[in-house]
């Protein structure tokens, strides 16, 4: 590896008596943001045993150790989100046993891969190979293959056996267009391709059993039946011995490792996230989330706590689930995508108050939330499960009143669950026939609602039944036009 470099940024602080009033933390924050006016100081050779505050009084002497204390327990007590590269818009993470890396999206001015192997503190630049000799290549997916990586570009696909210290570009043709998405799936590899002049020309999914050696076209069934051309793919996920594509016309899937796909409706989408059986699509324009159970044959709506524009990319780890909303920040769920909270302490400020408004990529490897924005972002994932409270369980199972009733276009169900439940939850009409079927998987003790939309039915009284367990109840709705 080569040299660690650490700039440590200072400039004329007041003195003591200063930090013991007024507001500590901007006073701090303020004062450590200042870039290097002053001072530039490289650390060399740091022995194991010599901790930063060691290095800090070895610098500056004992008056500045007052200054270091405050800012230690500032940071513990607001813990938050924390810069740790701003060399460019973040795009992709991977790792494997060694190291993190980190894609960025392409320029002149910063690097296209950047490796990490200490959990993403301090990064160094792993771009060898991947430029055009005046630009870097977009880096917009990886995936890991024996010991290789395999890295999806703006300008094909490129492959590193030796941890990212050079990358080789495969024979994956550049006219496919900019490489989104990539999955190892057993020796297949797959790549979903993204046009450069449009958002249909060239783009689709292709497949190689040699690694990336050759490529040969894996997208029969996707071709658009109204303007035969192939969609751009932005997403590959793979739960259970299934395949999912998200694209520019919707999520399709193939249960014969990319023979033959079917389209599964949805939106246009931009990710996914898989959580054992369960995978989560994110979209590029909408107020929620799908979370499938059972393979794609049906699909549940999850939005409570969810900003207007939704989350475009995921990320899960065990039981927990991360979204990044291109507008809104971050935000978390610990039951399966059912309720959402903002995570953004700290996330886009000083100077990079837009980092907020510009999520381009979230990551969750080792433990820690890595965000893309405006400059790479890190916080460990404890900072966030320790403090999530979970909400008071229903005594006993119970269907409430739907609302608003009466209703003309849409209205909300909610229900109610004392234990784990394989949960059935059925709009009927007056003559018992089925009209949709709003909620078919096994759900945990809680309480959930979820929207009917009835702006394709007549005005009338309809019913709708739950069947949890033991448990069955039914319940009449109005619908007025």
């Amino acid at each position: 590896m080569g040299k660690v470099r650490n700039e440590i940024q200072i400039t004329n602080f007041p003195s003591a008596n200063f930090f013991l009033f007024g507001n500590l933390h901007k006073i701090i924050l303020t004062q450590l943001s200042v870039v290097l006016k002053m001072f530039e100081v490289e650390i060399k050779n740091i022995k194991n045993e010599m901790n930063m505050t060691s290095i800090f009084q070895k610098l500056f002497g004992s008056r500045f150790l007052s200054i270091i204390s405050l800012v230690v327990l500032t940071n513990t007590v607001n813990a938050q989100w924390v810069m740790v590269d701003s060399s460019g818009i973040p795009k992709s993470f991977i790792s494997d046993e060694k190291y993190i890396y980190t894609g960025f999206r392409g320029g002149s001015s910063h690097p296209a891969v950047i490796r990490s192997s200490d959990t993403g503190l301090t990064w160094e630049n792993k771009s060898n190979g991947l430029s055009d000799g005046s630009m870097y290549y977009d880096v917009n997916s990886f995936c890991t293959v024996g010991n290789n990586i395999l890295a999806g570009t703006s300008y094909g696909i490129f492959i590193s056996s030796d941890y990212g210290d050079s990358w080789i570009r495969t024979n994956f043709d550049q006219s496919h267009g900019a490489v989104h998405a990539l999955l190892a799936e057993d020796s297949i590899i797959f790549a979903g391709s993204v046009a450069h002049e449009g958002l249909f020309e060239q783009g689709g999914i292709f497949s190689s059993i040699d690694y990336g050696q050759t490529w040969a076209r894996s997208d029969s069934g996707i071709m658009c039946p109204t303007c035969g051309v192939y969609p751009s793919v932005y997403a590959l996920a793979r739960s259970g011995s299934t395949i999912f594509a998200g694209t520019s016309q919707g999520v399709y899937l193939s249960n014969d490792k990319g023979k033959i796909w079917m389209w599964d409706s949805l939106g246009p989408a931009i990710s996914f996230a898989v959580i054992d059986s369960a995978i989560f699509v994110g979209y590029f324009s909408s107020s929620f989330i799908s979370r499938s159970t059972n393979m794609g044959i049906s699909w549940t709506r999850c939005e409570t706590g969810l900003p207007d524009n939704g989350i475009q990319y995921l990320a899960a780890n065990n039981k927990n689930l991360l979204g990044g909303s291109i507008f809104e920040g971050i935000y978390f769920s610990s039951d399966m995508g059912d309720h959402w909270k903002p995570v953004n302490d700290g996330l886009g400020t000083g100077d990079s108050s837009s980092a907020l408004d510009d999520i381009s990529s979230i990551g969750l490897i080792d433990n820690y939330i890595f965000a893309g924005s405006i400059g790479l972002w890190r916080r460990p994932l404890a900072e966030i499960t320790s403090v999530e409270s979970n909400p008071t369980l229903p005594e006993g199972f119970e269907l409430k009143q739907n609302y608003p009733n009466p209703f003309n276009s849409s209205t909300v169900i909610t229900y109610g669950l004392s234990t784990i439940s394989d949960v059935s939850l059925i709009v009927y009409d007056v003559l018992g026939r089925k009209v949709q079927t709003l909620v078919n998987e096994v759900k945990q003790a809680g309480t959930y609602s979820v929207s009917f939309d009835a702006s394709n039915l007549a005005s009338g009284i309809y019913f709708y039944s739950i069947t949890a367990g033991k448990f069955h109840l039914t319940k009449k709705m109005l619908i007025i036009r």
